[in-house]
């Protein structure tokens, strides 16, 4: 008997309006296979991150663009607007 897939539960508003607004990942995007983990808490050993300002993985200060990183507190963090 073949297991019946429920559809990935969206991340809590509190872990996804912590992180900056210009920190993107592809796996945001994707597919998934299995458990669902939100790509939010960066426990992703394969996922790329990167920021929209510099369209690198460091953000304008030179710090490395990563869920954990970007968050408010950081001197670049850009809050979503209403």
């Amino acid at each position: 008997m073949s297991e019946i897939l429920q559809p990935p539960a969206k991340p809590s508003p509190e872990t996804a309006s912590a992180l900056c607004t210009c920190l993107r990942t592809k796996t945001a995007f994707g597919s998934f296979i299995g458990d669902y983990h939100p790509w939010q808490d960066g426990a992703s050993s394969t996922a790329a991150f990167w920021c929209l300002r510099t369209m690198g993985s460091a953000g304008p200060d030179d710090h490395f663009a990563h869920p954990q990183r970007c968050r408010l507190g950081r001197v670049c963090y850009e809050e979503e607007a209403d």
